[in-house]
């Protein structure tokens, strides 16, 4: 173990500072009138670390994104509710988060909420996920941040986080190898098991092949995005029942089928409206979706703003 750093506090001031320098910066805001308790723990090997953090208060975090790491995050305690970009998401004892560099957030952390948090640089995650693909990583990898801790792959992670938060509570300098094996252990399952984006496509990618079956009918949404797909008639064509293909979507992509479909159609949507002065209405029915209020409403969720907003701000760049 190279340090270990143990910092408490109940000035805010004191708090936004300290994990500014720690991570990246921060802006907090204190809610509810309780006042911030910080108690975090860091125990660094290197370029990665072991961390627990506790605000003790509800409060607001807004950051810039982790620069050079991932941030695994599990909740022991309470939970958060996280903006990242435009993906709402949310912790919990049961449901961790694997936020990846470069991504803005805004996360509102619960009460009392206790967290593990293992910090993972970008060259672990590169050196693993090469060694177990055999072939070079071309591209940055996002995951996707919300694990399931209740499914086999999350037990088996859960276990890897607990041996490793147990190891750290019982140091002994003469075993500092011992970290290393654990910490290993836990970069293979995220990196073996976690849906990813690369160059920013819209549909998660897996180090393993995805069964044919689902493999199939991600190609028939990225190509008839258009029309009216339903999940029963997919799995007819691609011969296998509803349950199936859906199992299958939750397992390798941790979405239901019409959750990615509707992803494909709001991208396809958002490259026609910063592209082309196509009416609102065209470009809605383009990606099959002919109600232009869910259409409208759909957009913004995914993206945060408007479809005609997005246009405007669009022009106004190339000005």
């Amino acid at each position: 173990m190279n340090t270990t750093l143990t910092f408490s506090c109940n000035r805010f001031e004191d708090a936004q500072a300290h994990l500014s320098e720690s991570y990246c910066r921060h802006r907090l805001v204190p809610l509810g009138g309780r006042p911030i308790e910080l108690s975090h723990v860091s125990a660094s090997f290197g370029t990665e670390a072991f961390n627990t953090l506790s605000y003790g208060a509800e409060i607001e975090v807004k950051a810039n994104g982790f620069e050079g790491f991932y941030m695994f995050e599990m909740p022991l305690h309470g939970g958060v509710d996280i903006s990242i970009g435009q993906q709402q998401a949310q912790s919990q004892p049961g449901r961790a988060l694997l936020l990846s560099p470069g991504q803005r957030f805004h996360s509102r952390w619960k009460p009392d909420t206790y967290q593990w948090m293992l910090q993972i640089s970008q060259k672990s995650i590169q050196t693993a996920f090469e060694k177990r693909a055999h072939r070079r990583l071309d591209a940055e990898i996002v995951f996707d941040p919300v694990i399931e801790l209740g499914t086999p792959h999350g037990q088996f992670l859960q276990t890897a986080m607990s041996d490793l938060a147990h190891y750290m509570g019982n140091y002994d300098s003469a075993q500092g190898d011992m970290f290393q094996q654990r910490f290993d252990t836990v970069v293979e399952l995220l990196i073996s098991n976690l849906p990813y984006f690369r160059n920013g496509s819209p549909v998660p990618e897996r180090l393993y092949a995805t069964p044919r079956h689902v493999h199939r009918v991600v190609e028939i949404m990225q190509t008839r995005f258009h029309e009216a797909l339903s999940v029963a008639d997919l799995a007819v064509e691609v011969g296998v029942s509803e349950r199936a293909l859906y199992d299958g979507f939750q397992r390798y992509y941790q979405k239901p089928p019409y959750e990615v479909l509707m992803r494909i159609r709001m991208d396809v949507a958002r490259s026609l409206i910063r592209k082309d002065d196509l009416p609102l209405s065209a470009v809605a029915r383009r990606v099959g979706m002919p109600h232009q209020g869910r259409f409208s409403g759909l957009y913004r969720k995914t993206f945060g703003v408007r479809p005609l907003a997005d246009r405007r701000t669009r022009h106004k760049l190339k000005e």
